[in-house]
């Protein structure tokens, strides 16, 4: 399910938060971990498959943080905005000797 996922992500909404070398290296191992899944993988033990996904989540980490950051950055920058334009009023008031 989470070779499916990744692979749908990384060539949609992820795509341009990975360079291409490192965007084919992850999609080369998502068809090799596919590949190993229906075959070997079929008669391994539980902890085989745990492996395989603590270096499918390794890899794909970085790439949806960066979506994450991107994601999120507009708001960020909104609030700090607001924030920084808070307290410059607050430092011009003092300046002009406002009381308040």
């Amino acid at each position: 399910m989470c070779v499916y996922e990744f692979r749908d992500k990384l060539c949609g909404p992820y795509e341009k938060f990975v360079c291409e070398q490192e965007h084919e290296k992850f999609l080369r191992f998502l068809t090799e971990t596919e590949d190993w899944l229906y075959e070997e993988g079929e008669d391994q033990v539980k902890q085989a498959y745990i492996d395989k996904l603590e270096e499918l989540v390794k890899m794909g980490t970085a790439v949806k943080v960066r979506f994450q950051e991107a994601k999120e950055r507009p708001k960020v920058l909104e609030e700090l905005g607001q924030r920084l334009w808070h307290y410059a009023k607050i430092v011009a008031d003092f300046r002009s000797k406002d009381e308040k």
